[in-house]
C-alpha cells in the first residue's frame, strides 16, 4: 500500500479496504476481481493501482491495520506479562473474528504469518541461553511464536471461538513439552 497523508488517497484506501472486506463476505477471495472492488468502492482502477499493487496488497494492508491496532493497544496499556500481551492479541482478533473466519474459509490464514508481529517486536528468551546464541536463534524463535499463534487463531476459528480470549492466552504462554 502506498503511504500517504493525502486525504483523497486515504479515503480511497479506506473505501477499497472496506469493499474487499464486504465482498469477501459474499464470495471467496480468489473469485473477487479488482474491478469488483473498484465498483463497490466507487473508485477508478487508476485510483486502485495508485494505492495498491494488487488485491493481495489490499488484504495485507487490512491485516497490517489489525496488527497496528494490537500494538497501539499495547502502547496505551502496557502488558506486564507475555500472557497479558497475548491476551490483547486474542482480544483484538476476537473483535475481527468475522475476517478471521473468512481467512480460514478461503484458506488464507497463512497470511497471518507475515502480518502477525511487527518486525520491531522484541522476543525475550527465558532460560540459560548465551547472548550470542540468542541472536542466532531469534529468527527461529520469531517463526515458532508466529506459527504457533497463527495456528492457534486458525484452530480458535475452527472451534467457533468456544474458548475465551483468556483461555487462548493461557494456552499460548503456559506450554511445556515433556517426555513423561
Amino acid at each position: 500500500m502506498k503511504i500517504t497523508n493525502n486525504p483523497t488517497a486515504l479515503r480511497s484506501q479506506r473505501a477499497i479496504k472496506e469493499s474487499l472486506r464486504s465482498l469477501m463476505k459474499e464470495d471467496s477471495f480468489s473469485h473477487i476481481s479488482v474491478t469488483e472492488i473498484c465498483q463497490q468502492a466507487s473508485v477508478t482502477r487508476q485510483a486502485f493501482y495508485t494505492n495498491f499493487r494488487s488485491k493481495e496488497d489490499v488484504l495485507a494492508s487490512i491485516l497490517q491495520d489489525i496488527q497496528h491496532e494490537w500494538t497501539e493497544e499495547l502502547r496505551k496499556h502496557p502488558a506486564d506479562s507475555l500472557t497479558d500481551q497475548t491476551l490483547v492479541l486474542f482480544e483484538t482478533w476476537y473483535d475481527h473474528r468475522e475476517l478471521l473466519d473468512l481467512l480460514v474459509r478461503d484458506r488464507l490464514s497463512t497470511l497471518l504469518v507475515s502480518n502477525l508481529l511487527p518486525e520491531n517486536f522484541q522476543i525475550r528468551f527465558v532460560g540459560d541461553i548465551p547472548s550470542r546464541k540468542r541472536r542466532q536463534l531469534e529468527p527461529m524463535a520469531r517463526a515458532m511464536i508466529i506459527g504457533g499463534i497463527s495456528n492457534g487463531l486458525w484452530a480458535w476459528s475452527q472451534n467457533q471461538y468456544r474458548y475465551s480470549c483468556e483461555d487462548m492466552a493461557l494456552v499460548c504462554t503456559n506450554l511445556e513439552v515433556t517426555d513423561d
